[in-house]
């Protein structure tokens, strides 16, 4: 997401400076298409009828060139033109090479916007996906709570020599963490007793030290019980 929204960024930015010079490119053509027209007028000359201007006193000959003729004028003017053509038409090239960047940038801009109008969409359906597991979970919690006490209670009347050997097989495949809950919803006299008949200290030790974390993360309920975490695994 936020790699789609820098490269969203640079994209503007890359549009920005690609329009501004283009601007700046159109103002520098149109100056010389200025320029073009006063030399021309240059080329031409105007007397002093045309340009408006009081004629000149003639002063004391002085030796200077001769002025241009109409041919060298013409050869002026035409090398001018075959200038400003030849710098015209390098502008051209310039102006076209930076519309294909500004067009190629909006293509880029457009593809950067469908992205992450489908990743907001992507993102809708995954936070509609987790609020659908988090109620699946808390079923889940609630009906396993409700067989943990049913087991418990199934447990408590039972004596700890019949109940020992199943809890012991339910620690060895795999179900400590379940047969630690179990113990922790059953009375604590009779928990101890089964504790006690599963003549294996070293199990005895690792289902007490599951029934104590059991105790210590989840608060008592108001009646003095210790509701029931639901065990990992199947």
């Amino acid at each position: 997401m936020k790699n789609f929204l820098i490269l969203g960024l640079l994209a503007l930015l890359l549009f920005s400076v690609s329009a501004a010079l283009s601007l700046w490119l159109n103002q520098s053509k149109q100056t010389d298409t200025t320029e073009k027209d006063k030399d021309k007028d240059k080329a031409v000359g105007k007397g002093p009828k045309e340009t408006g201007e009081a004629p000149k006193v003639p002063g004391p000959k002085v030796d200077s060139p001769p002025p241009p003729g109409p041919e060298s004028a013409a050869l002026i003017l035409r090398d001018r033109e075959s200038k400003l053509a030849l710098r015209a038409a390098q502008l051209e090239l310039v102006i076209r090479d930076l519309q294909s960047q500004r067009e190629s940038t909006e293509v880029t801009l457009r593809q950067v916007m469908n992205e992450l109008k489908n990743v907001s969409t992507e993102t809708t359906k995954l936070d509609a996906l987790a609020e659908d597991l988090r109620k699946k979970k808390v079923e889940f919690e609630a009906g396993e709570k409700k067989n943990i006490d049913k087991i418990a209670v199934m447990y408590d009347a039972m004596t700890p020599e019949a109940a020992a050997p199943i809890l012991k097989q339910m620690a060895d495949n795999g179900r400590l963490e379940m047969a630690a809950k179990i113990l922790v919803q059953m009375k604590e006299r009779n928990a101890a007793r089964v504790l006690e008949a599963l003549g294996d200290p070293a199990l005895a030790l690792q289902i007490l030290e599951k029934m104590r974390g059991i105790r210590a993360a989840t608060p008592p309920a108001p009646d003095g019980t210790v509701p029931v975490v639901p065990a990992k695994g199947p």
